[in-house]
């Protein structure tokens, strides 16, 4: 069996410190710094420091939070999560840059109409925060719903993007 190896960046964002992990396959996890996720991350899986494969991840990430560019297409890989939870985070891939959602609609969208709590607690869940937007998610109501990571970061990236 080979080990696959990891390797994480710590960047100073105007969102704060973001965690970035990566693999040969593509982006594993990009989480606010100090996400409980981080340390578990560390530990279990022995990153080295440094990017190696998409270093440019942290020059678009900052130009994005900076309103300079758009976001580039990165593979995403999914370390953890049930299929569940998966299938939602791959539908919010494909929620567009300036255009907003609700929790309904990725339900039904992954045709589990009724399951838009289980949708809610799914996005609160996203490893990947920014390239998987759960940002762009709202309430039908139009309210802004909750943000696993704080509402003023969901306002400032709904800004960025005209929401």
């Amino acid at each position: 069996m080979v080990l696959q190896s990891f390797y994480f960046e710590e960047i100073k964002t105007t969102l704060g410190k973001i965690f970035i992990l990566e693999n040969k396959d593509g982006i594993c996890f990009l989480l606010p710094f100090q996400d409980f996720r981080v340390n578990r991350i560390k530990k279990n899986l022995n990153p080295i420091k440094g990017l190696i494969y998409h270093k440019n991840i942290i020059k678009n990430v900052n130009n994005y939070l900076n309103g300079r560019e758009l976001l580039l297409k990165f593979p995403i890989v999914f370390l953890e999560g049930t299929s569940f939870q998966i299938s939602v985070w791959k539908q919010l891939q494909k929620i567009p840059f300036g255009i907003k959602s609700n929790y309904s609609e990725i339900a039904q969208k992954i045709h589990r109409a009724s399951a838009f709590r289980a949708v809610g607690s799914a996005i609160g869940k996203n490893p990947i925060m920014i390239y998987v937007p759960c940002h762009r998610v709202i309430k039908k109501s139009g309210n802004l719903g909750d943000y696993a990571w704080g509402m003023v970061k969901k306002k400032k990236l709904l800004h960025i993007e005209s929401i």
